[in-house]
């Protein structure tokens, strides 16, 4: 089989343009030495490549008025009628009762609807 028609039965077999039938057969025909080096300099290509980037990027935190609202009014709150009230993580809340028990309470936003929550 020539090179030729080797390209078009990858290009029709592999859906595959001349140039990745040209690249295939290049590496097939290659070393396996030079095969781990275009192996190599693939896998660096890949988490180079800028969807690799967008994919990897972190939502940035949206600022929610509704929750800063409640979490200060839950805090006052709490101030108004237990002792030593703390802030321990972002919408947690720690605090000790008149009797020197501890409780905590924690706000949490959910995207959907909570197992017994009925709606009037």
């Amino acid at each position: 089989m020539t090179k030729k028609q080797q390209i078009e039965k990858y290009m029709n077999k592999l859906g595959l343009t001349e140039q990745e039938a040209k690249d295939l057969i290049d590496f097939d025909n290659s070393t396996p030495t030079k095969q781990e080096e275009i192996l190599t300099d693939l896998k660096a290509n890949k988490k180079a490549s800028p969807i690799n980037k967008v994919k990897t990027l972190k939502k940035k935190a949206v600022n929610d008025t509704f929750k800063e609202h409640l979490k200060n009014d839950l805090f006052e709150f709490l101030n108004s009628k237990f002792v030593n009230v703390q802030e321990f993580k972002s919408n947690q809340f720690g605090f000790m009762d008149t009797d020197g028990n501890f409780y905590s309470v924690k706000i949490t936003k959910h995207k959907t609807i909570q197992d017994g929550y009925k709606n009037n």
